[in-house]
């Protein structure tokens, strides 16, 4: 695994080597919680979510991704992006975002700065399914601040796409 800081990411490319990162990492299927408090923490803390609004859709239809950052740490993160790997198969919509703005073409949605007073920052991408199969949604966090939770800078979303019933 290497890291990549945002400065790596930008929106007019997408790297390969963040792609390949992005592919290379596991993470358990097991939620931690966390009761890390902001005062005993001396740089950023990025928690990452990726989420759909629907884990079984048919061809045809959209679902919606709900990614989501925030910082629970002291420090702001600057320069926070998030790069977003939808699968093949899903067809971009639109999308709107609470902080920054996204590129749907590259994939990077550009926070910028990044603080504990921003609370949890949303990015919505509406996408409409053209074949069927497993979909996997993923998203990573880089800033070019120190991030104590490496951990969870990568997050992946899995939904399932099927045939429309014949008539």
């Amino acid at each position: 695994f290497t890291a990549v800081s945002a400065a790596q990411v930008s929106n007019q490319t997408v790297d390969e080597t963040v792609d390949n990162d992005i592919l290379e990492i596991s993470q358990s299927d097991e939620i931690i919680s966390s009761t890390v408090s902001s005062e005993n923490l001396s740089s950023s803390y990025l928690v990452l979510d990726n989420d759909a609004d629907k884990e079984d859709i048919v061809v045809g239809e959209e679902v919606t991704w709900i990614i989501t950052a925030s910082n629970l740490g002291q420090d702001t993160a600057k320069n926070t992006k998030v790069y977003n790997k939808l699968p093949q198969g899903l067809k971009y919509i639109k999308h709107s975002t609470t902080k920054g703005t996204f590129n749907p073409k590259t994939g990077i949605w550009n926070i910028g700065n990044l603080s504990i007073d921003d609370g949890i920052v949303e990015l919505w991408i509406t996408t409409l399914a053209s074949t069927n199969g497993k979909m996997i949604n993923k998203a990573y966090i880089v800033t070019d601040s120190e991030n104590s939770n490496i951990n969870e800078s990568y997050e992946e979303e899995e939904i399932d796409v099927f045939e429309p019933e014949k008539k």
